[in-house]
């Protein structure tokens, strides 16, 4: 289990895994109001949390490219892709990102690239933890191991207070503790993250 206060920890996480596991088809639970699917190419912001489950798929996204990288941005990017040696670490077909809401066209258009298989909070709130844990297992049956990494912006904005970047029509307690706990019954859970806990955003409350 990893605690962390910011979501590019993740990119580190999932290498850390494909290191130990370096056989494993990794799949990964993305639970998150934000895709993170940025690169340097396309960031409006700069932030590495932005970009974490792009270092581990491996993509540039040339494509929608609205920045030319010099050569110590190319240079730590790449280093980030490569982390541990193996790129990609995860195929974009093994990723469901639940309760996404917040993204930009860029992030658009490698989700439609890839087909990232998205659940959005209302398929949540109107099937039920069950069903959706069970349909999100059955999309990731042929991977060996499964990552969950949990945002805590996928809560709605009244409730989760820990993040700066909340966002509004997300997971109720309730929901993201049925969903998560589902989940965590799977044998092939082999990592579970909690991110985005912003200690200096809770002290305020």
């Amino acid at each position: 289990m990893v605690l962390s206060g910011d979501h590019a920890t993740a990119g580190g996480t999932i290498a850390g895994i494909k290191m130990a596991k370096p056989k494993s088809k990794l799949g990964v639970i993305w639970i998150d109001a934000h895709a993170d699917l940025h690169t340097p190419y396309t960031t409006p912001s700069g932030n590495m949390h932005g970009m974490s489950l792009a270092t581990a798929i491996g993509e540039d996204n040339e494509e929608y490219k609205v920045h030319d990288l010099d050569e110590k941005t190319n240079k730590m990017w790449e280093q980030l892709k490569n982390l541990g040696k193996i790129n990609p670490k995860v195929l974009p077909e093994d990723v469901v990102i639940i309760s996404l809401r917040d993204y930009e066209a860029e992030e658009k258009g490698l989700v439609e690239k890839h087909g990232i298989k998205i659940i959005t909070t209302n398929e949540v709130r109107r099937n039920g933890a069950e069903s959706v844990s069970r349909k999100v297992l059955r999309y990731l049956s042929d991977c060996t191991d499964i990552y969950v990494s949990f945002d805590v912006d996928s809560l709605d904005s009244s409730i989760s207070k820990g993040t700066g970047t909340p966002v509004g029509n997300g997971l109720k307690e309730r929901e993201a503790e049925d969903l998560i706990s589902k989940f965590m019954q799977n044998r092939k859970i082999c990592c579970f993250e909690i991110t985005e806990v912003n200690l200096h955003l809770i002290k305020k409350i």
